[in-house]
């Protein structure tokens, strides 16, 4: 569905799935191969490329992919709350919470908000 000759708008169901594949099996560089075919990866197929980038140690490299990413319909939690993740498995937690850790966290309450942000 990614390749030059496919019609625009191709999909395919199981491209999540083979994503998720490709990074379980600790095979990151062939992910951003694939990425770099499509003209505008969706941020569902795009977090597994920052995902990849992060396993390969690129951290920072991966937040600004993430960033690219983002899209104005999707909201800024969905790529904050990767970008999150990211920085806390790399032991940056500080920089976590200052640049990601109110949106990343959003809850239905104020309370539910502050705990979610305490928690972490």
């Amino acid at each position: 569905m990614w390749q030059a000759e496919a019609p625009p708008g191709a999909f395919f169901h199981g491209a999540p799935n083979c994503l998720s594949a490709l990074l379980a099996a600790g095979r990151e560089q062939e992910i951003l191969d694939l990425l770099a075919r499509e003209r505008r990866p969706f941020w569902s197929y795009r977090r597994y490329g920052v995902k990849a980038l992060a396993a390969m140690g690129e951290v920072d490299a991966a937040i600004r992919y993430a960033e690219e990413g983002e899209e104005p319909y999707l909201g800024s939690n969905a790529v904050a709350r990767v970008c999150e993740e990211v920085l806390l498995a790399d032991g940056r937690t500080d920089e976590a919470y200052r640049r990601y850790g109110l949106r990343a966290n959003q809850a239905n309450t104020y309370l539910a908000w502050f705990r979610a942000v305490a928690r972490k």
